[in-house]
């Protein structure tokens, strides 16, 4: 009996570990700004705005065009310089129109602030050269709370046709030409803060799976035990495996208690003719 419970332990030891070890190489990925309700932002297949004179190199009256996603890569077909990017341009007053990858893809480029409000912030855009000098443009994207300001994604079609949604305005966007750096101040009313968290993260942790292999262990002990025990002939208490271990546990708890709680109250120890015979 012994040798079966013995190597049934190992198997859930072995299967708990597995299940940790595959936590451990896999752990859940979370987008979301704490705090906030983002589900609009990242439903869409990409958002876009337009203002002029905003873009690399443009000219004050050239028509600049942003499409940023979130959450997800940014599948723009006409642009093959917008690849593992999350937020581009597009100068559409040039000829042909010009496209630069301003912030590379991240899996959650949200922070929340502690008043209302959270960002965005992408880094690693292409390289321009700015009064000879090499930069590398990154754009981040500020969220302020509005109650009504409401964004309206356009539900996804069709997988490889991505449809734009249109940022509603006000909206303001700055570039500061020594750090090559877009700001992008933006209007939401998931900006203003929100109990429902943005995400929701099901997935087991390592010390409710050690749990659950716990108890799942000491059923089996007793299921197989007093199956085992019953085939045997035993009857009432003595169908427990160790029955007398499990009898007597009650005392040797209270015994224990009574142990710590003298020696934590620093009882005198007992006198040497207290003890029981033996």
């Amino acid at each position: 009996m012994m040798l079966i419970l013995n190597a049934l332990l190992l198997l859930l030891l072995e299967m708990g570990g597995n299940v940790l070890a595959f936590n451990t190489r896999e752990p859940a990925k979370v987008c979301g700004a704490p705090g906030y309700d983002i589900s609009n932002l990242t439903m869409a297949d990409f958002w876009q705005l337009s203002t002029p004179g905003k873009c690399i190199h443009s000219q004050p009256t050239d028509n600049c065009t942003f499409f940023m996603a979130f959450c997800k890569q940014l599948h723009l077909p006409s642009a093959k310089n917008c690849t593992n990017a999350s937020v581009c341009q597009e100068n559409m007053s040039s000829e042909p129109p010009h496209i630069h990858k301003i912030g590379s893809y991240i899996d959650n480029p949200f922070t929340s602030l502690e008043a209302n409000g959270f960002y965005a912030e992408f880094l690693h855009g292409e390289t321009i050269v700015n009064n000879g000098i090499p930069c590398n443009v990154s754009v981040r994207v500020n969220f302020n709370c509005n109650k009504n300001i409401n964004w309206h994604p356009m539900m996804p079609v069709k997988e490889d046709d991505p449809k734009p949604s249109y940022i509603p305005e006000p909206f303001n966007v700055t570039y500061d030409n020594t750090t090559c750096k877009y700001q992008v101040n933006l209007m939401f009313a998931g900006a203003c803060h929100t109990i429902m968290p943005p995400t929701l993260n099901d997935t087991l942790s390592a010390g409710t799976i050690l749990v659950l292999i716990f108890f799942s262990t000491i059923l089996t002990y007793f299921f197989l035990g007093c199956l085992i025990k019953g085939c045997q002939g035993r009857r009432g208490k003595n169908v427990l495996p160790n029955s007398d271990f499990w009898i007597a546990l009650p005392e040797y708890i209270a015994d224990g208690c009574t142990l710590s709680l003298s020696c934590l109250c620093c009882n005198q120890r007992k006198d040497p003719s207290q003890y029981e015979s033996i």
